[in-house]
């Protein structure tokens, strides 16, 4: 409960009164919600590592990360493994070190089913080969980068673009890049994009779709021309 308030309403500045604000706020949650909303508002704010770039917020994207599977489509043991990751998504990450994680994910299911939270019906481990097939389709999504793509199709909700219609213009944009690079040996190309009404001046304009390669940075500026 500590966690999650801190994550929605604090800071992680290490000082007694931010401590106690925990506490305080801590005691108020545990007071109007079950232990079973805490836990399921922990899982949708705490952070899950990283996949193509993005950081990962909440067990959804977790999910679709990980397994590329939403979290109803997840089996037990692939449930398991997500939450096996929570305790060092960077250490435990499945591309970096199969053992490690496998270990992990071992322990906490057998220790699941020690305490009857999951069901018997799919009571297996996985073995070498299906720890490898996993490890194997992980790496080649992780290279292909469909995930940013999932990221900025949920973007850019300003003005009614269509999933297809974005997919279409981030698939141009990735054309855009490679002449680039070539013909400016390899340099570090970024495109941004501008959508609206010719009179909108701002990125505060309705309606307005903006887009920028570089997740990293800040897309805003002035509209010239």
């Amino acid at each position: 409960t500590q966690q999650l308030v801190k994550n929605l309403f604090l800071s992680n500045e290490k000082k007694i009164s931010r401590k106690i604000k925990e506490m305080v706020y801590a005691l108020y949650i545990e007071n109007i919600m079950s232990k079973e909303k805490i836990v399921e508002l922990y899982l949708n704010e705490v952070f899950w590592g990283s996949f193509n770039g993005i950081y990962l917020k909440g067990h959804y994207a977790a999910s679709l990360a990980y397994f590329n599977k939403s979290p109803e489509e997840l089996s037990e043991y692939e449930a398991t493994s997500l939450i096996s990751l929570l305790k060092g998504p960077n250490y435990y990450r499945p591309s970096l070190e199969n053992t490690r994680l496998r270990n992990r994910v071992n322990a906490v299911f057998k220790r699941l089913k020690s305490i009857g939270v999951f069901t018997k019906q799919e009571g297996s481990y996985w073995d070498d080969n299906e720890w490898n097939r996993y490890i194997s389709d992980y790496v080649k999504r992780l290279g292909e980068q469909n995930f940013n793509g999932y990221y900025e199709l949920s973007k850019n909700t300003e003005i009614e673009l269509s999933a297809f219609e974005k997919l279409v213009l981030f698939n141009a944009i990735d054309k855009v890049k490679e002449a680039r690079k070539k013909q400016t040996k390899e340099a570090d190309i970024a495109v941004k994009v501008f959508i609206a009404n010719k009179e909108c001046i701002s990125f505060d304009c309705a309606h307005a779709f903006s887009y920028y390669s570089k997740i990293q940075r800040e897309k805003r500026a002035v509209i010239t021309g």
